[in-house]
């Protein structure tokens, strides 16, 4: 049991986001990438295909600059910068923005009559 354990513990996993971290505390061998338990003829046969370039839509091949999150995460081939979400970031920043610039117009008019 216990080297089927380690055994399954090795395998490199697609979304693994610690793959890196166990790579680099592991015992120094590279593990195999993940595309080479695939067959390759097999996956473009069956439409499997993982798109390389920067999407149509992309706020990039519109010329303006993205919404900005807080990841500070640029569009690219891995996110296209469009908002799915609730945009909670968006308000948040709105509010921000409102509470500043009230605060900016309140020292105005107090200074308004020195």
């Amino acid at each position: 049991d216990e080297d089927r354990d380690a055994a399954l513990k090795s395998v490199v996993r697609f979304d693994d986001p610690f793959a890196n971290m166990a790579r680099a505390k592991g015992a120094g061998s590279e593990p195999a990438p993940v595309t080479d338990r695939y067959d390759s003829e097999a996956l473009e046969e069956s439409g499997f295909n993982i798109p390389q370039g920067v999407p149509l839509h992309s706020w990039l091949k519109r010329g303006v600059p993205a919404p900005p999150n807080r990841y500070n995460i640029r569009p690219g081939r891995h996110w296209d910068g469009v908002v799915r979400g609730t945009n909670y970031e968006g308000q948040v920043w709105q509010h921000q923005a409102t509470i500043k610039h009230r605060e900016n117009e309140a020292r105005g008019w107090a200074q308004s009559d020195m």
